[in-house]
């Protein structure tokens, strides 16, 4: 029954949440992985803060397919608490109106990705402009059924940035935080960004033609 109530909350949550990303087209940066992504984003949306985007700067960290949703409505999670969802629910509504008046125009999201599916999950609700690789966490580092299911996943996200480069011209240079914060704030869209230590997707990392590697 709570899956079922789950499923309920979350087809609703997707569809608003889809609505706003439609009616207000915000840039959505979406930082991946499992180690560092909510450290690669805070710095990110610290260096955005500083360089005046239109950005929440409080923002909900959750990162799941299910509690992106949240974020995107910027509501909070009732976690096992049933009664509370149903708070949560009616709350969305007024959520869903007010982003209709006023929303971010730059989104930084989280994505933990680490089962089957969840990549094309992601990428059919956010169409992210720009995608950060984080660092795989070293509890998966000797479990190679996820690490596989990782691999693969990724390479949604590859598939997705090449296909929507078409077009443009390619890129793989070294640059700043700043240098790329900037990048994004003139709408430079559709490039990978990588920290040059990482050294566990190499070989996915060389197949994206627009590709910035962070000092």
């Amino acid at each position: 029954m709570k899956k079922f109530f789950k499923w309920l909350l979350y087809i609703h949550f997707y569809v608003l949440a889809k609505l706003v990303l439609f009616f207000k087209k915000p840039y959505i940066v979406l930082f991946l992985w499992s180690e560092n992504k909510s450290f690669l984003r805070e710095k990110f949306k610290n260096q955005a803060v500083k360089s005046w985007f239109d950005i929440w700067e409080k923002q909900r960290p959750y990162n799941t397919c299910f509690a992106i949703t949240l974020t995107i409505l910027d509501l909070p999670s009732a976690y096992g608490d049933v009664a509370g969802w149903f708070g949560i629910y009616f709350m969305s509504f007024f959520k869903f109106i007010k982003a209709l008046f006023k929303y971010p125009k730059y989104l930084f999201l989280e994505a933990g990705i680490d089962q089957k599916w969840e990549a094309k999950t992601f990428m059919w609700l956010l169409k992210p402009k720009v995608v950060v690789f984080g660092s795989l966490d070293h509890s998966f580092s000797d479990d190679t059924e996820i690490l596989n299911i990782v691999e693969k996943e990724l390479w949604v996200f590859v598939s997705y940035l090449n296909t929507k480069a078409d077009g443009y011209p390619s890129i793989q240079k070294e640059g700043t935080l700043e240098e790329i914060v900037s990048l994004i704030k003139n709408s430079e869209r559709y490039f990978g960004v990588i920290d040059t230590k990482n050294e566990r997707i190499k070989n996915i990392w060389d197949k994206i033609i627009r590709k910035l590697y962070l000092k």
